[in-house]
């Protein structure tokens, strides 16, 4: 079994993190399972940013 090392993403790689997130969220989608929406989640981060 391969070992993985988890850690927090740097701020350089958000755009791999967020396509990782949408991949993801298309795939449940695609089963028939509504748990993620990046796209609502997103534009919350931006809201908190902006206080």
């Amino acid at each position: 079994m391969e070992q993985l090392t988890i850690r927090q993403a740097s701020a350089e790689e958000a755009s791999s993190v967020l396509e990782l997130w949408q991949m993801s969220a298309r795939w449940l989608d695609a089963k028939g399972i509504n748990q993620w929406r990046p796209e609502r989640e997103v534009s919350l981060i931006h809201e908190w940013d902006e206080i």
